[in-house]
């Protein structure tokens, strides 16, 4: 799984974005089999960028509302965080301005409970 994982990251970075959805979808897969929803949530998220990235925004909206069902089932804060803030890059994209500011909200929420500044950090610059 974590290579997979982690591959998968640096194949996107590099570009490689059909190399790293395979990869994605293949910790995805042992994860779900491991029963591990925080990490299957945090896999949805990456091949939704992924899909975002190649205009496929009816499927991004898939993996994020899924990724977020799964991250609250799992009570997992970085994959929480990771689904709204890509729910909030979404509606952006799509011009709804309103649900990407309530999705940002949430996960800065969620960023400020964490304590961690690195999210927040990102957040505000999301925020405008």
């Amino acid at each position: 799984m974590a290579v997979d994982r982690v591959m998968g990251g640096a194949l996107s970075l590099l570009g490689q974005a059909d190399a790293a959805r395979e990869r994605y979808l293949a910790c995805l897969n042992a994860a779900e089999t491991a029963g591990k929803r925080g990490l299957q949530a945090q896999m949805l998220s990456r091949i939704a960028v992924l899909d975002m990235a190649s205009g496929e925004l009816d499927g991004a909206r898939v993996a994020l509302d899924k990724a977020l069902a799964l991250a609250l089932e799992s009570a997992d804060p970085a994959a929480q965080y990771t689904a709204l803030n890509g729910l909030g890059k979404l509606h952006m994209v799509l011009a709804q301005w309103p649900a990407a500011h309530r999705h940002f909200e949430d996960a800065l929420a969620l960023a400020q409970a964490a304590g961690d500044r690195r999210w927040q950090g990102g957040l505000h610059g999301n925020l405008g």
